[in-house]
């Protein structure tokens, strides 16, 4: 064979193997794409790779420190773009995180819903990206902790009207299950989800209602729920219409000529979602672009600007939940149709 040939041998294995790399990232539509590269574009930049850690963007007093969760949410980011290194520093970011997990009582210097945050950020890593990575970082113990958590117990706040860490708590429960095929974890996920489910039918919407930042983790986790969690669950026959649910009542509150959710809200970081991020203005970022979503052109100078860490994450799971958007509410964070009762 010739060297020349062998040359057009390589550079057309070369190009296929580049192409099959780029195949199995998520596809995303264009506004989804345009939130994922501007968000990982920003936290490239406050990357440590020494480290394997993200600086601690929020708090003045931790400048120069690193963080854990959005350090996960950075290394999603990674796998999804997946050029140069980008694997290889996800890898260590995973590593430190595991390393790093607390394995103490509940309540000392750090918060126990970065489990539920983290666990269910490796969850996603594994479905999507196992491929890029080895078995070894696959296969890593991460703790059961949020097993032990009891609302009401020692100081403990997870209760199933606690949104938000309790719509991953279940996921990541519900998903462990299948996983290691676990009898006892499988009635856990289920007892918690029908909790959970029993709250929100009530009244047809999440016990932290209408949060500009919580209802955007919650539909996080939902969209967890209809992903990775077989249609013979709690999770998987119910997700879907609480999605929709929930995006309702945004729908119905939001002000598309201000560009903002009016009140009232369960929790909130703010009158204003141009003055601060909150996740659904990164949501909306995904569903109809930045132009029409909450915020300003330097959302990394934003008030809570450390929620925009979460983007990376959110594209990942953006087609599977955007698929599921009424098209009235679509339109309601386009045009304001004038003033209504709701």
């Amino acid at each position: 064979m010739n060297a020349s040939f062998k040359n057009f041998i390589s550079i057309g294995l070369l190009a296929w193997l580049t192409a099959l790399n780029l195949a199995v990232a998520v596809k995303l539509s264009y506004h989804t794409q345009d939130l994922f590269e501007e968000s990982v574009s920003f936290l490239d930049k406050i990357y440590n790779p020494v480290a394997g850690y993200l600086y601690f963007l929020f708090f003045p007093p931790a400048a120069g420190k690193h963080e854990t969760r959005s350090s996960v949410w950075y290394a999603t980011g990674l796998l999804q773009r997946n050029e140069g290194d980008d694997v290889k520093q996800s890898v260590k970011i995973i590593k430190n995180d595991i390393a790093d997990q607390k394995k103490v009582p509940v309540f000392n210097p750090w918060d126990p819903n970065w489990r539920g945050f983290i666990g269910s950020n490796l969850i996603v890593i594994y479905e999507e990206f196992r491929h890029l990575i080895s078995e070894d970082v696959q296969m890593r113990d991460n703790t059961v902790g949020d097993s032990y958590r009891v609302g009401g117990e020692n100081d403990d706040v997870l209760y199933p009207s606690y949104s938000n860490p309790a719509l991953m708590r279940a996921v990541a429960t519900g998903w462990t299950r299948w996983m290691l095929n676990d009898s006892n974890m499988t009635a856990a996920g289920e007892l918690y989800a029908r909790k959970v489910l029993d709250l929100f039918d009530r009244i047809n919407t999440l016990s932290e209602f209408n949060s500009p930042t919580y209802a955007g983790f919650s539909l996080y986790a939902l969209t967890m729920w209809i992903k990775y969690i077989p249609q013979s669950s709690l999770m998987g026959q119910n997700g879907a219409r609480m999605i929709e649910a929930v995006w309702e009542t945004i729908g119905n509150l939001n002000n598309a000529n201000l560009r903002n959710i009016a009140g009232p809200w369960e929790r909130t970081y703010g009158f204003d979602m141009n003055q601060y991020v909150a996740i659904l203005n990164i949501y909306i970022w995904s569903l109809v672009g930045k132009s029409q979503a909450p915020g300003i052109d330097q959302t990394w100078s934003m008030a809570h600007a450390d929620d925009f860490e979460y983007a990376p994450l959110i594209s990942v799971l953006a087609p599977d939940h955007n698929a599921l958007m009424p098209k009235s509410v679509i339109q309601k964070l386009v045009s304001f149709p004038g003033e209504y009762l709701y």
